[in-house]
């Protein structure tokens, strides 16, 4: 009898220490994932910088070239084209915005499902220790 109280210690605390190991794993990856956001949004706004200054340039070189060739800068076909290009550059940097919050949105989220597994994979190993220490002290009671 004594053996199977001690045979269900021993199993509860296995339960136990395997909960909170995998716990443990799922709040790392909670942090990892947290810092993963943190670079997309990083990389997202160094990609935008980029956008823009390579913007400015293609903007100073197309007026430069227009104001070269003797075009008008102050209307016409000139100013059209000029604001097409202008406003696909925008387009564009909003699209890299628009992937690079996506991207730690994602992140986020993942993080909070590891968060979240964390505690249910704590509770479950609770509920898991208990099972055979109720079961023991059952079998030890009704016999």
């Amino acid at each position: 009898m004594c053996l199977q109280i001690l045979s269900a210690a021993v199993s509860a605390a296995g339960s136990l220490m395997s909960a909170s190991q995998r716990s443990a794993q799922l709040k790392a990856q909670a942090r990892v994932n947290e810092r993963n956001a943190e670079i997309a949004r990083d990389a997202g706004a160094f990609r935008m910088g980029r956008m823009r200054r390579d913007q400015s340039r293609m903007l100073g070189r197309q007026i430069a070239a227009r104001g070269g060739s003797g075009l008008s800068l102050k209307s016409g076909s000139s100013i059209a084209d000029l604001d097409d290009r202008l406003t696909e550059s925008e387009l564009d940097i909003e699209a890299a915005r628009y992937n690079a919050d996506k991207t730690s949105s994602s992140y986020k989220a993942q993080a909070a499902l590891n968060r979240s597994n964390a505690a249910a994979a704590r509770q479950t190993g609770y509920f898991n220790a208990l099972s055979p220490l109720i079961n023991a002290g059952a079998a030890r009671l009704f016999k």
